[in-house]
Order: structure tokens, then sequence, then C-alpha cells
């Protein structure tokens, strides 16, 4: 009877230590699982998380995540080669094998010029800016578009956005029409010369500082560069925002215009997506 209850005993500490082993590996597995979720994924360290880290590519200074270029590196990825992931893999015009397009190979030709000539894009360089406002006006969904270019400063040193072209929907340009908007007088509109422009910040490319301007201010005509001719766009624009029958909400479809060299310019986007080639990417070639 002893015999018996000894067995049992054991039998018993024996399944519950194998259930706590059981629960101990559970946790275990838990916490790898976990642990594997919070890692960033692989993705994310090729995306080109900005503009400033997309020059910075460009100009073969630093490798994927920040990390400067080293030798080493360098030997791996060959700067042709670097340079051939800036550009958006996902183009028609590179997936569609049975294209006529020239593309293909004025990229390669490009590539080829940039790294024999060791081409870079300077941090002051001129860039522009295409975007599509989307707002309210009079109680409906809106867009206009806008131009602007960010120019550097060679007496002050300083950067900023300057608009440079409008253009207004229909709806905004015929209304205004009918009220026969008048060009105001330039010469006693200080606020413009004062005026520096948009400074970039960290979100410059998306222009939230440019929408909070455009709402507060009310205004636009302090932000137009004083090499833009001022259109009667520009004027209706000014109006319909003091008047308050036009507010802003946020800045979408932006493109970024950089030149190269007198023979080449290219155009940024910025891709979202959960692949390596994501980010802000080169979405087409211009030649001139």
């Amino acid at each position: 009877m002893k015999i018996c209850k000894t067995f049992i005993f054991l039998l018993l500490s024996f399944l519950s230590k194998a259930q706590e082993t059981k629960v101990e590996n559970i946790k275990d597995s838990t916490s790898i699982i976990i642990h594997k979720k919070t890692r960033p994924e692989a993705f994310m360290l090729w995306q080109v998380k900005s503009v400033s880290e997309f020059i910075s590519r460009f100009n073969y200074q630093t490798y994927i995540d920040g990390k400067e270029m080293t030798d080493s590196i360098k030997n791996i990825f060959p700067r042709n080669h670097y340079l051939m992931k800036l550009f958006n893999e996902d183009d028609e015009r590179l997936m569609n094998k049975k294209s006529k397009s020239n593309y293909p190979q004025n990229i390669r030709q490009f590539v080829e010029s940039v790294c024999e000539s060791e081409s870079k894009i300077s941090p002051k360089a001129a860039i522009q800016a295409t975007l599509v406002l989307n707002g309210n006006y009079l109680g409906k969904a809106t867009k206009l578009k806008m131009i602007l270019e960010k120019t550097f400063n060679l007496k002050d040193s300083t950067v900023s956005w300057r608009i440079k072209h409008i253009q207004l929907p229909a709806e905004i340009v015929q209304k205004e029409v009918a009220k026969k908007t008048t060009t105001p007088d330039l010469k006693s509109d200080t606020l413009r010369t004062k005026y520096k422009g948009l400074y970039p910040n960290a979100q410059d490319v998306a222009f939230i500082s440019l929408v909070q301007e455009l709402n507060e201010a009310k205004r636009v005509l302090p932000l137009v560069s004083p090499q833009a001719t001022i259109t009667k766009e520009i004027t209706q624009l000014e109006n319909v925002l003091q008047s308050g029958d036009l507010t802003i909400q946020h800045a979408s479809n932006i493109t970024l215009k950089m030149l190269i060299n007198s023979r080449y310019q290219i155009e940024l986007q910025e891709f979202i997506r959960e692949k390596e080639n994501s980010g802000w990417l080169i979405s087409n070639l211009i030649i001139h």
C-alpha cells in the first residue's frame, strides 16, 4: 500500500513538473514571437525616409539606415548598382519588357554619366516642388495646383520655399471673375518684401507649414517669389483666403525636381509600400 502511494506521488510530481515546463516553454516561445514583431522589418532599412537621405545616398555618402559609406561597403555596392536602387522599380517603363520605351537605356546612360563625372547634388541646390492643395471652397471640396521653389540665399545663408506658380480650379476662377477682382498695388504691399518665404523644417516636403500659413495668415502674396509674375489667379487666391471662402486641408501628389547637370534632371516622389524599394525615389528622368 505504501509502495502504491509512493508511486502515485512520484507520478503526480512528474506530471506537475512537465506541465510547468510546458508553460515555461510557451512563455519562452511567446516572448520570442513578441521580440520578432518589435524588430524593424528588413525593408525599412533600405527605405529612403527623407529627401536629405536621398541626396546623401545619391552622393554615395551614406549606406542604408544612415550609416556611413565605407570602402568595404563600396566594394559590395558599386555606385552604379547603388544608384539603380534609387529608381522606382515598379515603373511600367521598367517592368514591361515588351515596351519600346527608351527609358531603361536612358537610365543606364544617366548612371554611367554620374559615375564617370562623380556628380553630386549640392546641399544648396535649387529644388522645385509641384503639389496639389486639397481644400474646402464654399462648403465643397476643391483642389488647386501649386509650384514652389526652394532657394538658397547666399547673403544670409538661409533656405526658403517660395511660390512660383498657382493654378486655381475653374469654380474659383469663374466666381472671382464675376466679382471683377483687381490686382492690388504691390508697391504698397510691404509684407511681400519683408517676408522671407517658408523656412524648411523636419516636415518641409509635407508642406505642413505652407498649409498653416495660408489658413492662419489668410494671405498668399508674402509667399510668392520676387521673380514670379503676379497673375490674376494669385490675386484671386489672395481674395478667397482673406474672405474665408477657402480653407486648405493638406498637400498631396508632391513631386520634387532636381537639376543634376546641364543634361539631366530628376523627379522624386514618395512611394509608401512595404518593400525595400520604397520611400523617396526617382520617378522620372528628364533629358534636356
